[in-house]
């Protein structure tokens, strides 16, 4: 079995810091996590002023973005939520899911 080491980039001076993994990004692989922050978490987004959510490293596709998007939409239909990836390649290609505004 042949590992393949993860890229070291940086993001200082428009240099990504970081290392850029393989990832998972199945449907409903973060619903207890999403589930969570719903639930016993969800008074942090009920009290929240302009409730903005990121998913760290959303992967090949915004699935787990969309996903939690959709369950928190359920206590304030205002939450924004913004997936951020370290893999430009992943960010360069367009997504069905790309919004402007």
């Amino acid at each position: 079995m042949v590992v393949e080491r993860a890229r070291r980039v940086s993001v200082t001076r428009g240099k990504l810091i970081g290392n850029i993994t393989r990832g998972t990004t199945n449907p409903n692989r973060l619903r207890r996590f999403d589930r969570w922050l719903a639930g016993p978490q969800g008074w942090r987004l009920r009290g929240a002023a302009a409730p903005t959510v990121v998913d760290l490293g959303f992967g090949a596709s915004p699935t787990t973005a969309v996903e939690l998007y959709a369950r928190l939409r359920a206590l304030r239909a205002d939450v924004r939520v913004a997936g951020i990836e370290i893999d430009p390649a992943r960010c360069a290609r367009p997504s069905r899911w790309s919004t402007t505004g």
